[in-house]
């Protein structure tokens, strides 16, 4: 049997630059002290040499680790039963060893006196995957971008991959914009390159999250051009763009011909452009379709004609980036630094520019961590995780951006627990379904949280905020509601209060007094409590002592006519007992005066039982006249 190798120039250039040349004498130097070499990369294996290939695989990752990293070694490594076999362009990853599937048995009875652990895993009808502990995966969120450098030369012009050329990139064909993008910020780091890898095995181009993959450079399609073309004067900073966009239908040429561009027709929208020459949208149109054909010099010609005319910050930091972007992609990165610097200067917040000016700051040397933690953008964030180029350094990424998610996530895990602290310290004053609504919102806003992607994270945070906002109103109407209802039974109290001031009994009923008191002492609480700074808190307390207040109110109100009557009744006897003592003083000093006179006729109206009959008649008199005067 004989190992085949085939090398991934552009993960190697990238690794390795100029080194390269010396990383390919370095394999065959290590390979050749072992196997058998029978050409430039196939080296005929036997049982025995085939159990030090983990070993080998290990010193020379040992050796190379400081230009590695983390990436895999640029090699894709296959066993065969034949030097002549071919190798389709089927997905294979680099640093991955390929079984025939003819050679399993063989290879796998050779291992199994080797020292090491081993297993298969299926690939396709032809190979299967042979795992050892040196090509085993390293434990990443993102531990496949080596899959994005092959099988092409060339990288795609759109998405950045060398999975396609440029013209048979799915982004053109999908028409993605930068909806795509955003529906991937909604997904957590971790689910996002588990469905984005699930994606990519099957390549399934209709997965919404590889449509997103390859469209998240939204800035590069046919379709972003809609945003120049409509809105040229109307939008003036990238940061506008953050809105919802609805295009409107317009008729033309210019409009026809941008059309046909997104249709990929390039001969009727090329037409369509040189129709509307000295238009500058005309030459931004032909421009863009200059770089889908990879005629860059065309685009960078009509790149200058558009800039002449280009009166925003939006549209001379696009164009501009445009122009970066070229150079970018023709390895000239001195000239892509400078017209990304010159685009953020004309608009700071041009995300494209500034997040290839951080790209061609790492390929030029500069260390990841005077770069990875600039990502602060919610769109840079997910651009980097996405971004192939950054794979020797993948786990510095990761940890970087998981700590920037983190302010993120914490920023809303404070705006949550004040909404939580704020339902549950009123929640008792929720009807039943009110409370189950609020705390669906919560749990729903939690799962959010902990659960999603940095948008959707960012959209519950403003979520929490603004159910903040409503029970905090809520608080309020409550609190206006029992403050207005307090001076109802405030005035009650003073009422009362007065009553009780005038009542001459207090010390025969000190019940009333007491609860009176009671009653006043609930009232100064609840004046107090208004001026707490955190009137939720106290919301329950209110309304506690506000029914407490009430009922003591009600008790005191039915206690009142009680007493009330008391007062009446014995003011009824003061009275009859004044009015009998002195009527019947001047009575008695009527009948006895005969006493003290001579005899005459008249001394025998004078006895005793005519006194009784006057005594009795003056007690009916003062009765009535008692009884009058209390009406």
């Amino acid at each position: 049997m004989f190992l085949k190798i085939q090398e991934n120039r552009p993960l190697g250039k990238l690794l390795f630059r100029e080194k390269l040349p010396s990383i390919r004498e370095l394999l065959h130097d290590y390979f050749s002290r072992v196997f058998s070499r029978k050409d430039t990369w196939t080296y005929e294996l036997s049982t025995e040499s085939l159990k030090k290939l983990n070993s080998i695989l290990y010193e020379l990752k040992d050796t190379l680790k400081e230009g590695l990293k983390w990436a895999p070694l640029p090699f894709v490594f296959f066993i065969v039963q034949k030097k002549e076999h071919t190798i389709g362009p089927n997905l294979r990853r680099v640093g991955k060893i390929y079984v025939a599937e003819s050679l399993v048995g063989p290879v796998e009875k050779a291992l199994r006196r080797a020292s090491h652990s081993f297993r298969f895993e299926k690939i396709n009808k032809e190979f299967v995957e042979l795992i050892l502990p040196s090509t085993s995966d390293h434990t990443l969120m993102f531990f496949y971008k080596d899959a994005f450098f092959d099988p092409e030369e060339r990288p795609c012009f759109i998405c950045g991959t060398y999975l396609h050329r440029t013209e048979a990139c799915p982004a053109l064909k999908e028409r993605v914009g930068l909806e795509g993008l955003q529906n991937l910020l909604k997904i957590s780091l971790r689910d996002l390159a588990n469905e984005l890898w699930k994606a990519l095995k099957n390549f399934d181009k209709t997965d919404p999250v590889l449509k997103g993959f390859f469209g998240r450079h939204y800035y590069l399609l046919p379709s972003f051009l809609q945003v120049p073309f409509y809105f040229s004067s109307e939008i003036h900073y990238w940061t506008e763009l953050q809105k919802p966009i609805n295009f409107p239908i317009k008729g033309g040429a210019l409009y026809l011909a941008l059309d046909a561009l997104i249709r990929l027709d390039y001969d009727s929208a090329k037409n369509g452009f040189k129709e509307q020459e000295g238009d500058f949208r005309a030459d931004l149109g032909l421009a863009l379709l200059n770089c889908l054909k990879e005629e860059f010099p065309q685009a960078l010609y009509h790149l200058e004609n558009a800039l002449i005319s280009a009166k925003t910050p939006f549209l001379k930091s696009y164009l501009l980036f445009l122009k970066g972007y070229i150079y970018f992609y023709q390895n000239d990165i001195y000239s892509a630094e400078e017209n990304f610097r010159e685009a953020l200067r004309a608009d700071s917040g041009c995300i494209p520019a500034f997040y290839f000016l951080q790209i061609t700051r790492y390929l030029e040397g500069e260390n990841w961590t005077k770069i990875f933690p600039f990502f602060q953008h919610p769109q840079t964030i997910y651009l980097s995780f996405l971004e192939p180029l950054f794979i020797a350094d993948e786990k510095e990424l990761e940890d970087t951006l998981e700590k920037t998610i983190s302010k993120f996530r914490e920023e809303a895990v404070k705006r949550l627990k004040e909404a939580e602290d704020k339902f549950h310290k009123m929640e008792a004053l929720f009807l039943k379904e009110d409370k189950e609504e609020y705390s669906k919102t919560l749990e729903d806003i939690r799962n959010s949280i902990y659960g999603g992607g940095l948008l959707l994270i960012e959209e519950v945070g403003k979520k929490a905020l603004e159910l903040n906002l409503e029970l905090n109103k809520f608080v309020f109407s409550k609190i206006k509601k029992i403050k207005e209802d307090l001076k109802g039974l405030k005035e009650k109290l003073r009422n009362l209060e007065l009553f009780w001031q005038t009542y001459p009994y207090k010390e025969e009923d000190v019940v009333f007094g007491n609860r009176l008191s009671d009653a006043y002492k609930i009232a100064g609480n609840m004046e107090k409590r208004f001026r707490a700074k955190d009137l939720t808190k106290e919301l329950k307390n209110l309304y506690k002592e506000f029914t407490t207040l009430s009922k003591l109110l009600e008790e005191l109100t039915e206690m009142r006519p009680n007493l009330e009557r008391k007062w009446k009744f014995r003011l009824r006897v003061y009275l009859f007992l004044k009015r009998f003592l002195l009527a019947e003083g001047i009575l008695t000093a009527l009948f006895l005066s005969p006493l003290l006179l001579p005899e005459t006729p008249l001394s025998d109206f004078f006895s005793l039982s005519n006194f009784l009959l006057f005594s009795f008649a003056v007690i009916i008199i003062i009765l009535i006249s008692v009884t009058i005067n209390n009406k």
